[in-house]
């Protein structure tokens, strides 16, 4: 018994491996492509994650050292203090702005970015300071004028 179409069921296995062979070799190119893809993409997101971390903790920090300014800035506002006192806790909150201020133009433009409201609201601490200063003056000022207005009404009864 011999097979009359050999030949034939031998060009359809053929035609069958070459097939399944080109099949298998795309599965596996898509799944090293998947597997790129995948690795490009968790990459990515850690080193946003990273980036995103680092802002997270600036910006806390930022925050935290705001909080202290305007604490003092209220302690300054609400506390009776004498001009040497007024003028160190000034000085100190001046220091502190103008480090922020330092820290956040060191930044790059992409980083400077996410903190422009810090920019802003240190830039209204400073008009804050100055407001301060100026009423502080003001304020000495007027106590001076009626002290020597007590004395002239003193004086002259």
């Amino acid at each position: 018994m011999n097979e009359k179409n050999k030949k034939e069921r031998k060009q359809a296995r053929a035609a069958f491996l070459i097939q399944f062979l080109f099949t298998l070799l795309l599965f596996l190119l898509f799944g090293v492509c998947t597997l790129t893809t995948a690795r490009k993409g968790i990459d990515m997101l850690e080193d946003k994650k990273a980036l995103y971390d680092d802002i997270f903790r600036r910006q806390a920090d930022y925050n935290f050292r705001m909080d202290e300014m305007f604490k003092d800035i209220n302690s300054l506002t609400t506390k009776e203090r004498t001009g040497n006192e007024h003028r160190q806790l000034q000085l100190i909150i001046t220091r502190e702005r103008e480090k922020m201020q330092d820290e956040i133009s060191l930044l790059s433009d992409a980083d400077s970015v996410n903190y422009v409201l810090y920019k802003v609201l240190l830039g209204q601490i400073r008009a804050t300071q100055e407001t301060i200063d100026q009423y502080d003056r003001e304020s000495r000022r007027h106590e001076y004028n009626l002290g020597q207005m007590q004395k002239g009404w003193k004086k002259f009864k």
